[in-house]
């Protein structure tokens, strides 16, 4: 009897998303509230600048003229920050909740009780330690809050897709996520490509959903204010200095350098989300064909992942020189061609094949279409990077975006195929209790880490 009760205390827990969503939310609120208060964290913590709302509110203005056109963003980050580490925590885990909450809401109505589990573990997947390379606080408001109320406006999208009905009180709930999240200047790279493919999606269907319209207006609309923003082009000047000889590289050399960064950082420096993804879509793509060419092509991301446990492999391909080496003239002798293509060539096999694996699991041409416009907008608003000065200073937080659409297409994925029968419930059953075990051991993880 007592087996049995602590069997269905385990199965209401997994069963009840927004009990199990609110515990790893309050779990991670409180490891987050105990981040130590450093590097830019420091210049704005206490400050009587971010005590006031008008004040704050004065100096987003004249950051707008002199420095960026994150208005929103920064507004928020040191209106966190001013409330001190507590108040952080809270917003930290208000994220975590909207984010696992939100894959389940994107997940497949008819199969999505029973995938509870898998939106908690995956949303736990993305990386949270870069966050503390320039202050916790300040990073966590820029990068992780804004992908994760990213993750929420696509819900409405989804729901579209699948002819769901959207209640009139959301409206405002996803116009406004969106608003936020595309002032991001990644984030709307990301989500100006995810609209234009749909767009072409919604066009032929000889559909096309008010509420689509009014999205799209506000992600253009958002690319007007940032690139009209004279901020961003002072900040660009001033932080030309952050890579001496960023001047003298041309636009081959900035997507060279932003590209080949995205490859190494996705690959050799995200290993446990990586892997997991790239298995779990390699499982799928096996559970839905027998065609071993398919089967074969669906394999090749998670080897491209496994050898960052080889290091002659990792020395050849993962290491990043000076900007220009796709060039013709940059070759000079087989080894500067080894270290030159074949990692080029790695890192394109590698998007490429994960972009068809993604492409074999869908079920759906509105399926279909998240993926291209998740994984190849998250790889050219990452490949932006190059443009900036920032592109190595900035590190593995820029790769936020980019890591969370992928764990959106990963949810999609599962979703879809346990919802077409692909995945038995058999198989979900026994995966459940796995996947709820890893989450709880990330937290723990987290608490190690920063603790």
């Amino acid at each position: 009897m007592q087996t049995i009760n602590k069997e269905s205390r385990m199965k209401r827990l997994w069963e009840n998303p927004l009990l199990l969503f609110a515990v790893c939310g309050l779990i991670f609120g409180l490891v987050m509230s105990r981040v130590p208060v450093t590097l830019d964290d420091k210049l704005w913590f206490g400050k009587p600048d971010v005590q006031s709302l008008a004040l704050l509110l004065d100096h987003m203005i004249k950051d707008y003229h002199s420095w960026s056109s994150r208005v929103i963003i920064n507004f928020i980050a040191l209106f966190v920050v001013g409330k001190g580490t507590a108040f952080f925590g809270f917003y930290m885990g208000f994220c975590l909740f909207l984010f696992q909450y939100s894959l389940y809401l994107i997940s497949d109505g008819k199969i999505r009780k029973w995938i509870i589990p898998a939106a908690a573990c995956f949303a736990l997947l993305l990386p949270y330690e870069h966050m503390g390379d320039a202050g916790w606080m300040i990073s966590s408001c820029t990068y992780y809050g804004p992908a994760v109320f990213g993750v929420f406006s696509l819900v409405p999208l989804a729901r579209m897709c699948r002819g769901e009905q959207i209640r009139k009180w959301e409206y405002p709930l996803f116009s406004l996520a969106l608003i936020y999240t595309c002032n991001h200047e990644q984030m709307e790279a990301l989500f100006a490509v995810v609209y234009l493919v749909f767009l072409v999606y919604f066009c032929a269907k000889r559909r096309i959903p008010r509420y689509f319209i009014v999205q799209l207006l506000l992600v253009a609309a958002s690319a007007v204010f940032i690139l009209t923003c004279p901020g961003n082009a002072a900040r660009a000047s001033f932080g030309s200095g952050w890579m001496w000889n960023y001047s003298m590289l041309d636009p081959l050399n900035k997507v060279d350098l932003g590209y080949s960064l995205t490859g190494l950082i996705t690959i050799f420096e995200n290993f446990m989300l990586m892997a997991v993804l790239t298995l779990l879509a390699a499982v799928m793509v096996w559970k839905k064909y027998t065609h071993r060419g398919l089967r074969v092509l669906s394999a090749v991301p998670f080897l491209c992942v496994l050898s960052n446990t080889f290091r002659g492999i990792r020395s050849v391909v993962a290491a990043v020189g000076a900007p220009g080496l796709v060039t013709i003239e940059a070759v000079e002798g087989v080894s500067t061609l080894v270290n030159t293509y074949i990692k080029y060539m790695f890192y394109t096999v590698f998007f490429i094949c994960l972009l068809l694996t993604f492409m074999l699991i869908a079920n759906s041409a509105a399926e279909m279409t998240a993926y291209i416009g998740l994984i190849v907008g998250g790889v050219a608003a990452r490949t932006a990077m190059g443009f900036t000065p920032t592109v190595v200073l900035s590190g593995s937080r820029t790769m936020t975006s980019f890591l969370t659409a992928l764990i959106v297409c990963l949810m999609t994925a599962w979703s879809s195929s346990a919802s077409a029968g692909y995945i038995r419930r058999e198989d979900l059953r026994a995966m459940n209790p796995i996947m709820l075990l890893m989450a709880f051991l990330w937290l723990l993880d987290v608490a190690i880490y920063i603790i």
